[in-house]
């Protein structure tokens, strides 16, 4: 009887001890951070001239490019003349258009005296007298700012000049004023829109720059 007892009882603590094991808890998984979001294009660079004493300007807002977009770059396509608005007008319809020899002077100075005053021409002082232009003169002068095939668009061009041709045109509502830069031949306009002065350039073809400068000196400028 004890016998059994005991065998029982050695039964019952193998039973125990041969137990299945405890199942190990499962641990959640890490959590992966997020994929970093994919860096924004860059802004694709602003095409830029430099004025007269070789600080770069912007350009205007907006102005169309040949050659960007399926435009190719044909002369007189009209993109100059778009980029002035009203103020090719006046270019075309000037009653009185003088012509002069500028000195250069600093790109801000010269911005705070743009169209003040009849003794400087966008902004730069008049060096010696004005001269006023006959009818053939205009006509080179406006065929030749608005041919788009004047104008090496696109180019960046950091540069000090001499001197500069400046040009009024001025009609009894208004005026527009225009500049070279020689010799980096960097043209740029300068008119009212508005209450603002705005500037638009774009560096000269040396061939539309010496069309300029022929007629500058056809006019008795140095």
């Amino acid at each position: 009887m004890r016998s059994a007892l005991l065998l029982a009882a050695s039964l019952a603590c193998f039973s125990c001890s041969s137990s299945a094991e405890p199942t190990p808890a499962v641990r959640d998984a890490p959590e992966l951070p997020d994929a970093p979001e994919p860096p924004e294009p860059p802004e694709p660079p602003e095409t830029h001239i430099a004025s007269a004493d070789g600080d770069l300007l912007s350009p205007a807002a907006g102005v169309r490019v040949p050659g960007n977009g399926g435009d190719t770059g044909d002369a007189k396509t009209g993109v100059l003349r778009e980029s002035l608005g009203e103020a090719a007008s006046v270019v075309e319809s000037a009653l009185d258009v003088k012509i002069a020899r500028l000195r250069v002077i600093g790109a801000l100075h010269a911005q705070i005296g743009r169209l003040q005053s009849e003794a400087t021409i966008a902004g730069y002082p008049v060096e010696g007298a004005a001269q006023t232009l006959d009818q053939a003169a205009r006509a080179t002068i406006v065929d030749t700012l608005f041919d788009d095939a004047s104008y090496q668009w696109g180019l960046a061009r950091r540069c000090a000049n001499d001197y500069l041709i400046g040009l009024r045109f001025t009609t009894p509502a208004a005026k527009v004023e225009f500049a070279l830069g020689m010799p980096c031949e960097q043209a740029f306009f300068v008119f009212a829109t508005g209450d603002e002065v705005t500037s638009i350039g774009h560096v000269a073809t040396t061939a539309a720059a010496q069309r300029v400068v022929e007629v500058a000196r056809a006019a008795g400028l140095p």
